[in-house]
């Protein structure tokens, strides 16, 4: 005997309507649900600090490596003024870069001890 044309989704829909059933009563005798924190902080202000110290870190770190490029640069310029200034000039950018990238990580940290008091 053929299925009449609405019985493949009655058979889906109860389907369905089990799993969510059999779900909602594994999680009733399961009791308390805990999920831990992955992230390890407790606040949104937390979490901020988190990413701007880490932004802070790989932007001192490109600074550095931008710095010692320029000393490159500067050590094998083999006497020629342009590249010489171009080593002077990319190690004076990266110094004033690191300045900056200091400063805010110290205005950073004074502002995250205001806010979460620790």
């Amino acid at each position: 005997m053929p299925l009449p044309k609405n019985s493949t989704v009655t058979l889906s829909t109860a389907i369905a309507g089990i799993t969510l059933l059999t779900t909602h009563f594994a999680y009733a005798a399961a009791g308390n649900v805990t999920l831990e924190n992955p992230l390890a902080v407790n606040s949104p202000a937390e979490f901020i600090g988190l990413v701007i110290n880490a932004f802070l870190g790989l932007s001192g770190s490109i600074a550095l490596v931008v710095f010692v490029y320029g000393g490159i640069l500067w050590m094998t310029s083999a006497g020629d003024k342009g590249k010489v200034t171009k080593g002077m000039d990319t190690m004076i950018w990266a110094a004033i870069g690191m300045a900056v990238i200091f400063a805010s990580a110290a205005i950073v940290r004074f502002l995250l001890t205001a806010l979460l008091g620790k």
